[in-house]
């Protein structure tokens, strides 16, 4: 069994407990990650991901995000991005058309929080000739707190299962990140890119990423 903290141990049962039946309301829910008054969070401790760990972490992406080297939409092979604004200027969806562009094949949809502007939850949805695809919608939590700019942790759900991302020392560039999964040890992710929440960021086939 690998050693995991008690803010690791905490955090895997109360995400083990959660139903994520729902859409990003539901998503929203979550309780948000622990930030005690005037004391920096604890660090996670786990080793770094196995080729077993980023084997499972890939399933559960399910073609749909990255999180390494930053998190990320995936692109549909074939597709192109849309970006479409809201009444504020900022994306609000993200539709990926087909190399035709007439056909709908995924929609990232962004909710903002209007006071600040950062994404408070995307979801990703599938569609098959245009009519999106029964089953479970990826969606995605960023965990904020008042001393950081950036996202600190993120709470995923996909058609394949549940994780939460805790980003150790979020105000820098590049830092480490602590993947929890229900069921399985803790693990440490090298060299991810620090997230502001303003945009969704979107990697194509190649590996290339572009907001």
């Amino acid at each position: 069994m690998r050693p995991v903290s008690l803010l690791g141990i905490a955090t895997v049962a109360v995400l083990a407990g959660l139903a994520f039946t729902g859409s990003l309301a539901t998503a929203l829910a979550v309780p948000a990650r622990p930030s005690p008054a005037g004391s920096s969070i604890p660090s996670l401790q786990a080793p770094r991901a196995t080729p077993e760990d980023i084997a499972v972490l890939e399933t559960l992406c399910n073609n749909h995000i990255r999180l390494s080297p930053q998190l990320a939409v995936v692109q549909p092979e074939g597709a192109h991005p849309v970006h479409v604004p809201g009444r504020h200027g900022q994306t609000t969806r993200i539709d990926f058309l087909n190399g035709d562009g007439n056909e709908l094949v995924l929609r990232a949809r962004i909710l903002r929080n209007e006071v600040s502007g950062k994404i408070d939850g995307i979801d990703i949805i599938d569609f098959i000739r245009g009519v999106p695809k029964a089953g479970i919608v990826t969606s995605i939590q960023p965990v904020y707190i008042e001393s950081s700019e950036n996202a600190v942790a993120y709470w995923v759900r996909t058609a394949r299962g549940r994780m939460y991302v805790d980003l150790e020392d979020a105000s820098r560039a590049s830092h480490s990140g602590v993947v929890l999964i229900p069921g399985r040890s803790a693990f440490t992710l090298d060299n991810m890119q620090s997230w502001n929440g303003l945009n969704v960021p979107v990697m194509d086939n190649s590996g290339v990423i572009s907001s």
